[in-house]
């Protein structure tokens, strides 16, 4: 009498948490940090990295007992960036796609200091948001606008700190818990104190209100002292592109933004730095500042804010 012998097969839900969590991992967690935004147009060149993982990511649709193991594993294990001029019109459009449950997920997010848009967008023209446009849609996200200019930048980081205020404030919450705001050295906005800047500041920092464990810190981006100088100078430890000693240059960087440095001190932030760029698609590493505030301009302080200060 023949015997059949039947395999049994085990399926994927029925493997054990620890070895599921070890695949969502495998697959979906990046070695380095999504920069959806460095307003680099070379940064074209690092996409393949990111449609790579266009082949995982069905696995975030497979099933909602899936997607809830594997959603918090891409989400809140990688670190968004949105880093360029326009992040914030790019970010709103990341935010509109995931929709709100995927965005309580993010522990991570880099964007640039909120103020900084309304002067540099004031010299950009109709290419430049094309290609904003563009990167939107190569992207596959929802575009925020059906024709997007930089007139709308303002209301897309008013958006976006709304957005985190309300999903922090219900009974769910987020998992946010770093914020890092880059502040180009290349810039001059922050010489003086501007009140618009000043109001979109405690907006961000009305966030630690209900969110104990989020740490915010500022960023001062020497990128544009540093690109590229080792093939023209042959010795960027030293000098800037022009030739002047870099510490000089983040010297000055620093001084011109004394009072937004202060304001970050006075609402508790970190205060970071990052030198140059590791590639040439945008990619950097943030380090401490240490002494940062040493070699500003000390005494500003911060405003009380007015009963109807803070973000709703």
């Amino acid at each position: 009498m023949i015997q059949l012998q039947v395999r049994q097969t085990l399926g994927f839900m029925e493997l054990p948490a620890e070895l599921r969590l070890t695949v969502y991992r495998y697959l979906l967690r990046s070695e380095r940090p999504f920069e959806l935004w460095s307003g680099l147009y070379e940064a074209d060149a690092t996409w393949s990295h990111y449609a790579s993982f266009r082949i995982a990511l069905p696995v975030l649709r497979l099933s909602k007992e899936i997607h809830s193991e594997a959603a918090p594993v891409f989400y809140g294990e990688n670190e968004f960036r949105f880093s360029g001029t326009g992040a914030y019109l790019v970010c709103k459009s990341f935010f509109m796609t995931i929709g709100d449950s995927n965005v309580r997920l993010l522990r991570k997010l880099t964007l640039p200091i909120p103020a900084i848009l309304g002067a540099e967008c004031a010299s950009w023209g109709v290419d430049d948001e094309r290609d904003i446009s563009r990167r939107i849609e190569r992207c596959g996200m929802i575009r925020p606008y059906q024709n997007i200019c930089f007139s709308d930048s303002l209301d897309a980081v008013d958006s976006i700190i709304k957005t985190l205020h309300r999903l922090a404030k219900d009974d769910v919450g987020v998992a946010l818990e770093e914020l890092q705001l880059i502040v180009p050295c290349t810039l001059y906005y922050f010489r003086d104190q501007e009140h618009e800047n000043e109001r979109l500041c405690r907006d961000v920092n009305c966030l630690k209100g209900s969110n104990k464990d989020l740490r915010i810190s500022l960023v001062l981006h020497h990128h544009g002292f540093f690109r590229k100088m080792k093939q023209v100078y042959g010795h960027a430890d030293d000098f800037a592109y022009d030739g002047t000693p870099i510490q000089d240059q983040c010297r000055s960087g620093r001084a011109d933004r004394a009072w937004l440095l202060n304001v970050a001190t006075d609402m508790d932030w970190s205060l970071r730095e990052c030198y140059g760029l590791d590639d040439e698609h945008g990619g950097y590493q943030v380090v401490d500042a240490g002494s940062i505030v040493d070699d500003t301009v000390t005494g500003w302080t911060v405003s009380e804010p007015g009963p109807d200060s803070g973000a709703d």
